[in-house]
């Protein structure tokens, strides 16, 4: 994982974003993620709830970042959480940057669907 966000940073680079919005991005398209997968995961109500809001309030701080007119990046979102949730596009890279975001660990899962049992 270590390896994925080295290359993040460095792409993040290449496309003049600041080490401090890469990291502001990388925190937030985790919360993201894990929302993710605990919609996908979890059957227990109030986890979902509680995980939806975060997600929300992850989504409103990179549309904050995203509307900084400095940087001119935008964010495209993908529902699997199988993959990079977030992506950042530039002008310079129109593809994306994928971000890594580090999700639950499969005893965080457990621990979360025990929850609701």
């Amino acid at each position: 994982m270590q390896a994925h966000r080295d290359e993040f940073f460095h792409a993040c680079g290449r496309h003049n974003i600041a080490v401090r919005v890469a990291r502001t991005i990388l925190r937030h398209a985790g919360t993201i993620q894990r929302a993710a997968e605990a919609d996908c995961s979890v059957s227990a109500q109030s986890v979902r709830d509680q995980c939806a809001k975060r997600e929300t309030a992850a989504r409103n701080a990179l549309a904050k970042v995203s509307k900084d007119s400095h940087w001119q990046i935008r964010f495209a979102f993908q529902g699997d959480p199988r993959g990079c949730m977030v992506r950042i596009v530039t002008r310079t890279c129109p593809d994306g940057i994928p971000v890594p975001a580090v999700g639950f660990t499969a005893d965080q899962i457990d621990r979360l669907c025990r929850i609701g049992a």
